[in-house]
């Protein structure tokens, strides 16, 4: 791809066309279908190549006015537009002399699809990076991790994108990172211009959650389509949503012990939610239908949380919620309260999901009493 990224064609489908034959590709030429083609070619390149030097590309300015397609756009597609995109990968090897970073993909209705742990790099980027298995040396030393190329993704309601198109993720040598539980991903071929220009509204109506990480940490959210794991917060498709949250608490006052709570919270009409114990009747067919719908549609669909749950609760449902654990072996009580309120972040209405902890039985009761958020203490 980087040896036909200077050349020029009379036809854009001719700069397709004439690598069919560099990578063993048949497929019908069909002139008219513009830059098109070249995104059929890479389509029919991953039919039959595991090498994912192919998604190396980096977005480029175009040579001219008439260059049908490219501007600048701040999300993509996991495919470039033309072979001028690769102009920067001519030095790209994979990382490892003689070793292909193989990966089973394929693509779909949905983009392509592929089997991935995505690595999350906290002090460099709040996206995903997907681990391309390159680099622009093969001679690294067996104890080093670094060098490798990526590229950053981010999620949407409707699977992944790439973000920054413009640039490669590198790994440093001090670079701290952690992967992400191998997972089943969806990236999309290509975006329009306006399609790009959504993303950036994105999060319109989330669910942020608002909670102290460093002593909690989430076990399950569902949907899980909709949870982005870096940011801790549910995307919204627009018309409000269920979310649920199973999350495990440690008490410092309790030797560090794990507390699990579910957290569930409806944005579908007025905001309500709620926080239960294991003890609580409810825990075990919320927990039953987390396990269960796998569907997004089982959260977007209708209100649920509502019409299944919350009507079996004797008081009635608001945008607080408290619970009261009692805590073996000591039995000692300990107090936590939910609220999601709406809120305003980077000009866009959004929720904010708060679980903190509250000091006291006393205020503890003037909580469910008067829903004040006065006496948290966040630990």
């Amino acid at each position: 791809m980087s040896w036909a990224s200077s050349r020029e064609t009379t036809r854009i489908e001719d700069m397709a066309y004439c690598l069919l034959g560099i990578f063993d590709v048949n497929m019908p030429m069909i002139y008219g279908e513009g830059s098109k083609a070249f995104m059929r070619l890479q389509e029919e390149i991953v039919k039959d190549s595991s090498d994912m030097s192919l998604f190396a590309w980096r977005d480029v300015a175009p040579n001219s006015a008439g260059d049908e397609g490219w501007r600048f756009q701040s999300y993509r597609g996991i495919f470039a537009r033309s072979p001028r995109e690769f102009a920067g990968c001519r030095l790209l090897r994979h990382r490892i002399k003689g070793v292909v970073f193989e990966k089973e993909f394929t693509v779909t209705n949905k983009g392509l699809r592929i089997e991935a742990a995505l690595v999350r790099v906290p002090e460099a980027t709040q996206d995903f990076i997907l681990n391309l298995g390159v680099s622009e040396r093969d001679d690294w030393p067996k104890g080093s991790v670094e060098g490798w190329v990526g590229i950053y993704l981010t999620k949407t309601a409707n699977g992944y994108v790439r973000s920054n198109p413009h640039t490669l993720y590198r790994v440093g040598r001090w670079t701290r990172r952690a992967c992400c539980e191998t997972s089943l991903i969806h990236i999309r071929k290509d975006l329009s211009r306006a399609e790009s220009h959504l993303i950036d509204d994105r999060f319109r109506w989330a669910i942020q959650t608002d909670i102290l990480w460093d002593l909690c940490q989430v076990d399950a959210a569902a949907p899980e389509q909709l949870w982005d794991e870096n940011r801790k917060l549910f995307l919204d498709q627009g018309q409000g949503i269920n979310a649920y949250m199973l999350i495990r608490f440690r008490l410092p006052d309790h030797n560090y012990q794990d507390l699990p709570l579910l957290v569930a919270c409806s944005t579908m009409d007025d905001p309500v939610c709620v926080i239960l114990t294991e003890q609580h009747p409810l825990w075990q067919p919320v927990y039953a239908f987390m396990k269960s719908a796998k569907e997004v549609t089982d959260y977007v669909a209708a209100d649920y949380l509502r019409l299944h749950f919350l009507s079996q609760e004797t008081q009635p449902s608001s945008s607080v919620a408290s619970c009261e654990v009692r805590h073996s072996p000591s039995n000692a009580a300990v107090y936590f309260r939910a609220e999601i309120n709406l809120q305003m972040d980077q000009n866009q209405k959004s929720f904010s999901l708060a679980v903190f902890r509250i000091d006291d039985s006393q205020h503890f009761a003037a909580a469910r009493s008067n829903g004040r958020r006065s006496g948290a203490n966040l630990f």
